[in-house]
């Protein structure tokens, strides 16, 4: 298989011996610079002039180069290499980049809190990986380690997430591979996750009715509606006329919060629930993300009081 024609950034390994590597030329600048400016004797200005100043140069290149390949990585696409057992991303991280894979293979490990991994599934050549916490604007749900030398092409968020959004044949395509991993990530998880994930569930709701009745801040609600991105499809004013609709391959009716007959039916509970669990976990639309691991339920709450100030 042809490789594409795209920058090769070093991997996390080679990044973090990069970085100590430039650390130490320009610690040994400085303890020389020290030595020459205190003894001042032909041989420590001799050894600063020679040594010290190109273990500067030196340390600043290495940098720079770390902060020019971090730059690109964000940005745009490119080649990405791991060794094999080495860690592509942790469970937890924050979801900056999506993966597809050219050649080797990959592990998708559950990292459990009681120190029992379950490996949830292996991706091959041609398989893609890491969009989940991409499109979910949530941390990432599993740790990927290379099984073998792995090649890979890494594109950034901003571009996944344009091509998801104008791309109809891409979307489709990746919500299938989403709602299929996920059945299988319940299916591997077995009955042990299965009721940590009912215990959790039963909790949360618990936890969500009680807090319906709290007063929330609305004030603080409008900032956290703007920030997280809720404008987006609601708009800046509640209106449901936000700027990423026209780019959606199916728009949804969106309400206008403005309207007083907009909340009529919807408690509480439910905006809450729909705000931490998102469409798809509450039978609704997809498009609608889920804000539960992003924002806390006090949050949430906020949120709800701001959506219904604007009436």
């Amino acid at each position: 298989m042809n490789k594409p024609d795209l920058i090769r950034l070093p991997g996390p390994r080679l990044r973090g011996r990069v970085l100590l590597l430039s650390k130490l030329l320009i610690l040994l600048a400085a303890v020389l610079t020290l030595v020459s400016v205190n003894l001042c004797t032909a041989l420590t200005l001799s050894l600063f002039l020679i040594v010290g100043q190109a273990a500067v140069i030196a340390g600043a290149g290495l940098a720079l180069f770390v902060a020019a390949t971090d730059f690109l990585r964000t940005r745009g696409t490119s080649e990405v290499h791991f060794n094999a057992g080495e860690t592509v991303f942790r469970q937890g991280d924050v979801g900056d980049l999506v993966y597809v894979i050219v050649s080797g293979e990959v592990e998708a490990i559950r990292e459990d809190p009681d120190g029992e991994d379950k490996v949830l599934a292996t991706m091959g050549e041609g398989e893609y990986f890491g969009e989940m916490a991409l499109l979910s604007d949530a941390p990432r749900t599993a740790t990927v380690r290379a099984r073998t030398d792995l090649d890979a092409i890494a594109m950034a968020r901003a571009d996944f997430t344009t091509l998801y959004a104008y791309l109809p044949n891409l979307r489709v395509n990746v919500e299938s591979v989403m709602t299929e991993r996920k059945a299988q990530n319940r299916e591997r998880l077995g009955s042990k996750s299965s009721f940590g994930m009912l215990l959790a569930g039963a909790t949360a709701a618990a936890l969500m009715a009680s807090a319906a009745h709290a007063a929330g801040d609305a004030a603080a609600g409008e900032s956290l509606y703007k920030k997280h991105g809720c404008a987006q499809c609601h708009g800046m004013e509640g209106k449901g006329d936000g700027y990423l609709l026209p780019m959606l391959k199916e728009t949804p009716t969106m309400r206008d919060w403005s309207d007083p007959e907009a909340l009529d039916g919807l408690t509480d509970e439910f905006m809450i629930e729909i705000t931490e669990k998102g469409g798809e976990g509450v039978g609704k639309s997809e498009i609608m993300l889920k804000y539960g691991k992003k924002l806390s339920r006090d949050e949430i709450v906020d949120i709800v009081a701001y959506i219904r100030s604007l009436q």
